[in-house]
């Protein structure tokens, strides 16, 4: 378990190195005519202001983040804290420093001051049967409060990972960040699942690319638990007298899990022999 730990650790801080180091696109300006509403400069002691927080804190608290769960996941009934409802420099595209414009669901927590910034981009179904999943969701970035004016929370751009647009929606960090896994949760509920998801849809996916599983915290499952892509077993078109002949299974890639939800579980593909795809089904990998 130790040694399963420290593998985790290590994929993860490899991750958030790749992220944090990528360049961000840059916004486009668009012509001053568009929506957006007329906001004076925000004053700049109307909230508290905020609880200190070490720079070593600060940087965990993002590395953990965006190490797993900026990756997306597959969601049922996410509920947002608001959403971006305009920008200070009047654009459509935004990206890291921009000021943005919030309106919030219900009144603010004193102790709120960053939301994680996501779309839903699509519903997902499951590949085998037909039924709902959930909402493939996809996270843009990081906004954080400088201040406010009557019911309009002025925040800026923080972190960027993609194009945030206007009328994006807003979620807490607590909200995303996996419990421990449900008491209920087994081990032999995890033994098997199937790829429900890819990004961007993807038809042949490889190492590195990221995938959705149709298991998640009620199954036991946690970040760092892996599984073999299984591809074969399939009826040969030459049935044996009595019998189904079916071609043999093999191992054609292998996924670590990356954050976990309630039904579902966001994972890369670290290995693979043969392009992967939706609907490929999993082994469970046990630890030692």
């Amino acid at each position: 378990m130790i040694l399963k730990q420290m593998a985790f650790k290590t994929a993860l801080m490899s991750m958030t190195l790749l992220y944090l180091g990528t360049t961000q696109a840059t916004a486009e300006e668009f012509p001053s005519n568009t929506s957006s509403p007329a906001m004076a400069e925000e004053p700049a002691s109307l909230l508290p202001p905020p609880s200190e927080e070490s720079a070593s804190d600060s940087v965990s608290k993002r590395s953990d983040f965006w190490s797993s769960l900026s990756y997306g996941m597959v969601a049922r009934e996410l509920k947002a804290d608001g959403k971006i409802v305009g920008s200070k420099d009047r654009k459509l595209m935004l990206s890291e420093g921009d000021t943005v414009y919030l309106v919030l669901s219900q009144e603010l927590p004193p102790s709120q001051k960053e939301w994680v910034v996501f779309k839903k981009t699509k519903s997902v179904y499951h590949p085998k049967t037909g039924k709902f999943v959930g909402d493939l969701i996809e996270i843009n970035g990081i906004v954080r409060i400088t201040g406010k004016q009557d019911q309009t929370v002025i925040a800026r751009v923080t972190h960027s990972k993609g194009p945030i647009e206007i009328n994006d929606e807003i979620v807490s960090f607590e909200t995303l960040r996996s419990p421990s896994p449900s008491p209920e949760g087994t081990s032999s509920g995890k033994n098997e699942a199937l790829i429900v998801e890819v990004t961007e849809d993807q038809l042949n996916n490889a190492e590195h690319s990221i995938v959705y599983i149709d298991r998640g915290r009620r199954d036991g499952l946690l970040p760092g638990d892996q599984f073999q892509v299984i591809h074969g077993g399939q009826e040969s078109g030459f049935p044996l007298p009595g019998e189904r002949a079916r071609l043999p299974k093999r191992t054609a890639g292998r996924l670590l899990i990356l954050s976990t939800q309630e039904q579902t579980a966001t994972a890369r593909i670290i290995e693979s022999s043969e392009t992967l795809s939706k609907g490929d089904p999993l082994l469970y990998l046990p630890t030692e």
